[in-house]
């Protein structure tokens, strides 16, 4: 039991039980002498018996009992002046929860380009209190990454979303036939921003050809997928392929950057004609492409020209060049012999536009946040805190909406009040009733001839 004085003559006597436990606290007070009370919730915590004792109740003048939840008043009621009494309390209303988790996202408005994708991307967990049925479970993006046979322990950079300190670890899986994927182990994650995490692969799954997919989870998860089981592989996962030594070498593509001169959505697409120089090329080499750019997956092979086993000439479909413009992205290429066994390195092709075109605003994303992570708030915390979020593509158009239960959509609903700084840093004033400990208290007060006293439990975390 702890002890704490406050002003006013009041005195709070706090003794933390287990949950299952009634929270009981006892005074001694004035002419009244010894007080005490009692809550103790049921199985459901959807009423409270609360039990006080009075030692010398015809000191009393008056008494009663108050349930709060911080500074607002849920209950109200008379106190018998008996040595003992015992009063059911069933709330009115659901009392709040103590959230479990906290979420940013960017929310751009439709009328500069707002839609389902580019608010899920820019989306950050920043506070997190527990784990409960529903929480968000991280993910990575899509994407592929090429490593070559005999590497040593390599770390790789994944982009992902809903990562945070304490609730992201790495699934790694192997490809053992077509399609079919075994859990190999679980691989710690290093969150470098809110958008990043690291993974370090062991140099085993290194020493031959291979096709790994990583694949993030929360650390209650893990034993859904056992190791050495067949696991079902997600849509979001980094795929990694490990080449052989002798596939092709991609080292430069010239020119580095076209104009795209076609037109925008009128069918008028407009084709560009790169030499792609390195090694290893055959007359059997294809040319690999894609949105998103994935080794293997809906990716285009056009064939190029074969010139030599140094060069190849490869007409780049003006249809693609046209999507890199609206994406606003350089488009990926491999070259690839003969299997996704044999394939180079990417090089980048960048892609300017000869005229104006209707391309959308590009992504907003949070990286970073101050402070990291969110402390839960109460009722001594203030009004709330005043959050900086530093990330990429902010505009003055954008707004930040705060979410700690189900996603609630797109609206302004959740918007929490926002000042743009930069393209790079946004201010946004956290509410403290977004993200608070909802910790009740109860509370025997008693008036005597000595003033008011009172005692008071509170309710377990």
């Amino acid at each position: 039991m702890s002890i704490r004085g406050i002003s006013l003559g009041f005195l709070t006597v706090l003794l933390v039980m287990c949950q299952a436990q009634p929270q009981a606290a006892k005074r001694s007070c004035g002419g009244a002498g010894s007080i005490s009370i009692n809550a103790g919730f049921d199985d459901f915590h959807s009423s409270a018996i609360l039990t006080y004792n009075l030692e010398q109740p015809d000191k009393v003048s008056n008494a009663h009992i108050e349930v709060r939840d911080g500074p607002t008043l849920l209950f109200r009621t008379p106190a018998t002046k008996e040595r003992s009494g015992r009063i059911a309390w069933s709330p009115k209303e659901g009392v709040p929860e103590t959230p479990s988790e906290l979420r940013l996202k960017i929310h751009v408005p439709e009328s500069v380009g707002g839609s389902y994708f580019a608010t899920d991307r820019s989306r950050a967990l920043i506070g997190r209190t527990g784990s409960v049925d529903g929480d968000p479970v991280p993910k990575l993006w899509n994407k592929t990454a090429i490593l070559e046979e005999g590497a040593g322990s390599t770390s790789l950079i994944a982009e992902a979303n809903d990562v945070g300190e304490q609730n992201t670890v790495i699934l790694l899986m192997e490809e053992e036939t077509a399609d079919v994927w075994i859990a190999r182990e679980y691989l710690p994650a290093t969150l470098i921003d809110l958008g990043h995490v690291s993974v370090e692969i062991p140099a085993g799954y290194l020493a031959k050809p291979t096709c790994l997919r990583l694949e993030a989870t929360r650390p209650e998860d893990t034993p859904d997928v056992p190791i050495g089981s067949q696991a079902d592989s997600d849509f979001n996962s980094l795929t990694v392929y490990v080449m052989r030594k002798d596939r092709p070498v991609f080292s430069k593509i010239e020119p580095s950057e076209v104009t795209y001169e076609g037109g925008d959505f009128d069918g008028s697409y407009v084709d560009a004609v790169v030499r792609i120089l390195g090694s290893g090329f055959s007359a059997a080499s294809e040319v690999l492409m894609g949105f998103p750019a994935v080794v293997g997956y809906n990716s285009e092979a056009p064939k190029p020209i074969y010139i030599s086993s140094s060069e190849l000439q490869f007409q780049v479909p003006g249809r693609l060049l046209r999507d890199a413009i609206y994406d606003e992205e350089p488009l990926k290429l491999w070259v690839r012999n003969g299997d996704d066994q044999h394939v180079s390195d990417p090089q980048l092709l960048n892609v300017l536009p000869a005229h104006k075109y209707s391309v959308r605003p590009k992504q907003p994303r949070i990286l970073a946040v101050s402070p990291y992570p969110v402390q839960l708030m109460d009722d001594r915390s203030g009004d709330g805190i005043l959050l900086k979020i530093y990330g990429e593509n902010f505009t003055k158009d954008d707004g930040v909406t705060a979410d700690h239960g189900e996603y609630k959509g797109l609206g302004p609903a959740g918007e929490i009040r926002t000042k743009f700084v930069s393209s790079q840093e946004l201010s946004a004033w956290l509410p403290r009733d977004l993200w608070q400990s909802h910790r009740l208290s109860f509370r025997l007060v008693t008036q005597t001839s000595s003033g008011v006293c009172a005692v008071e439990a509170r309710q377990d975390q």
